[in-house]
Formats: structure tokens, C-alpha cells, sequence
């Protein structure tokens, strides 16, 4: 949403399903200038029914762009907007290479940036590209002639290869950032990532953030409005703190991620773990390494969560837990 509004957007669609309520409270009708509308999906549609579920509302017979909401990056759209209008396509496709392509769709190119062949997700010895699919779409209106109505359709197996086939379907190759955050260990080296561009100078903290004597942050960290430190903490390298939390004095986070409004006891360790929004940490805990404890869950004082312990979100967990487990 930050990106279509820097880029002058005027108008957004979110197709919803899972979790919709809480999405449409979090953005409502209007993003920084970007008016929001809202297509529901009864029940999944893939990648490719809701753009068909939410036809009425592009009916406009203008260009549009469709982006994977699990998708980060820092692709230049007014670049591929110029680059499909050049090509004239149905689609276009941006696409960029990977080391290891067997996760992702692969395409094949020609010298004129034309896909040839569009394969979801091919094993090693089937891939005969390293560029991927990277989940942002240019599309015209006739791209609803190609994807069937009224049930859940995959676009990268029913709909792409067939617009390959036919010469209808362009590429688009970027570089920079770009991170698929679909999967945890994604979505924390994404994080990582980022920290290193926004604290190339050190350590970003808040003007309203309140730190205690004997504080240290360590760069690359980021610490978010009237969030509070309590003496002699250490935060950092590689941690991300949300807005309004609360540190306890004498506790160490390192390489996390830390939700807004979460609050963490005195002499608590947090090493290598993801604490969702509103959770409670006690005094004394400790959460390892790969753990991830969900939103407004609850970890009680002198708790040691082990290695790769997930706890679901709103849940108490009152007794350490040595092993990996999950607890719902």
C-alpha cells in the first residue's frame, strides 16, 4: 500500500478472505491518498479467481497492476509501465533471477523480452531458466477472457502458460530488493535486509523512545515510537521493535522481531524469535531461537520456550517447553 501510494495510485482492491475483518479494520476505506475498495472471496480462489472475482469492480477498461501480498520490493512501476505499453501485451510479468528456482514459477525469455515458456514451480532438472516469476503483474482487461469464473484457479498453471503460448504474455526483469516473506525464514531475512538499509549510519531509535541508564542498542536495530527501555537492557544487532513496547531493565533481545505494544520482563532473554503484537512476556523467560509466540499470547514469568516453539496466538503457556512444539 506504501508503494502504490508513492507512486501516485489512486485506487487500491484487496481481495480478502482469510482474516478479512482484520484487514479491512486495519486499512478501512482510504491509505495515504489511495482509495480502498474491498473484494471478498466466499472461499480461496488462488491466485487467479479473485482477479476474476473482482472483474465488476476493475471494469474500467484501463491497464491494471496486481501485486502478491506477500511480496517486498523495490521495483520501479512507472519503469514496467513503460515497458509494457512498448510491448503490448495481455500481461506482463516482472521477473528476476534466483539461485535456486524450483520454489517459484520460471520463465523463459526471448530477445525481445517475449515468454516463451512458463513453468510453476519445475524441479531442478526441468528449469532451463533461472529467472522467476516475482509476483507483480501488469494486466489489460482481456485478461478476464482468460481465467475461468465461479472456482478457485492457480493463474501460473491455467492461465500464464497459456498466454505464453499464444505470444501474449511479456517480461519484465528487476533487481534490488526483493523478498517473498511467505515463509518465516523469509520473512526474517527480509527483515534483516531491511535493517541494514535503514541503519547504514547506526542504530534508528524514535525521538519518543525513553531508555533507561546503562541502555545499549546495537546497529543494525530499530526501535519504534514510545516504546521504553529499561535500564541496563541490551537490544541488538538485528532486532526490530515495534510502537509502545515496554523492555523490562536487565533484558536482552537480539536478532528478533518485537510486534507493537508487546511487553517483555526484567532479565528476560530474547534470542532469534518473532513476538506478535500484544504479547506478554514475563521476568526472567527466555525464548530461543526460531520461536515464534503469537499475537496477545502470553509467556509467564521464569518460562524457557526452547528452539522452534510456536505459540498460537491469545494462548498462556505457564510451563517451560525444552523441544520443538507448537502449542495451540
Amino acid at each position: 500500500m506504501e508503494k502504490l501510494s508513492r507512486n501516485s495510485f489512486d485506487e487500491a482492491i484487496i481481495a480478502v478472505n482469510y482474516m478479512a475483518d482484520a484487514i479491512k479494520n486495519h486499512f478501512g476505506d482510504e491509505f495515504r491518498g489511495v482509495k480502498i475498495r474491498y473484494s471478498d472471496e466466499p472461499k480461496p480462489l488462488g491466485t487467479g479467481g479473485p482477479i476474476k472475482n473482482a472483474e465488476q469492480l476493475l471494469n474500467t477498461g484501463e491497464t491494471f497492476l496486481t501485486m502478491n501480498g506477500d511480496i517486498l520490493s523495490d521495483i520501479d512501476i512507472g519503469q514496467m509501465v513503460g515497458s509494457h505499453r512498448k510491448n503490448k501485451p495481455v500481461a506482463t510479468i516482472a521477473v528476476r533471477p534466483v539461485k535456486d528456482p524450483s520454489r517459484f514459477g520460471v520463465v523463459e525469455i526471448d530477445e525481445r523480452m517475449q515468454i516463451k515458456r512458463f513453468v510453476e514451480k519445475p524441479n531442478r532438472r526441468e528449469s532451463q531458466s533461472n529467472l522467476i516469476n516475482a509476483g507483480l503483474y501488469l494486466m489489460e482487461p482481456q485478461i478476464f477472457d482468460y481465467i475461468p469464473s465461479g472456482r478457485k484457479v492457480v493463474i501460473e498453471r491455467e492461465v500464464f502458460p497459456n498466454l505464453a503460448k499464444q505470444g501474449k504474455l511479456s517480461a519484465f526483469k528487476i533487481g534490488g530488493t526483493w523478498f517473498d516473506v511467505g515463509k518465516i525464514e523469509d520473512y526474517r531475512a527480509a527483515n534483516s535486509a531491511m535493517l541494514d538499509v535503514v541503519c547504514r549510519t547506526g542504530a534508528k531509535i524514535e525521538k519518543s523512545v525513553r531508555k533507561g541508564s546503562g541502555v545499549v542498542v546495537s546497529s543494525p536495530s530499530f526501535i519504534g515510537r514510545d516504546s521504553v527501555i529499561g535500564s541496563d537492557s541490551i537490544v541488538g544487532p538485528y532486532v526490530s521493535v515495534g510502537e509502545a513496547v515496554a523492555i523490562g531493565e536487565g533484558s536482552r533481545i537480539v536478532d528478533s522481531i518485537v510486534f507493537d505494544h508487546v511487553t517483555i520482563g526484567k532479565s528476560s532473554l530474547v534470542q532469534g524469535a518473532i513476538l506478535g503484537e500484544g504479547t506478554r512476556v514475563g521476568a526472567n523467560a527466555i525464548i530461543g531461537a526460531g520461536s515464534i509466540v503469537g499475537s496477545h499470547a502470553a509467556i509467564h514469568d521464569n518460562v524457557k520456550l526452547s528452539r522452534n516453539v510456536a505459540v498460537c496466538p491469545y494462548k498462556e503457556v505457564e510451563e517451560s517447553i525444552l523441544q520443538p512444539a507448537y502449542v495451540m
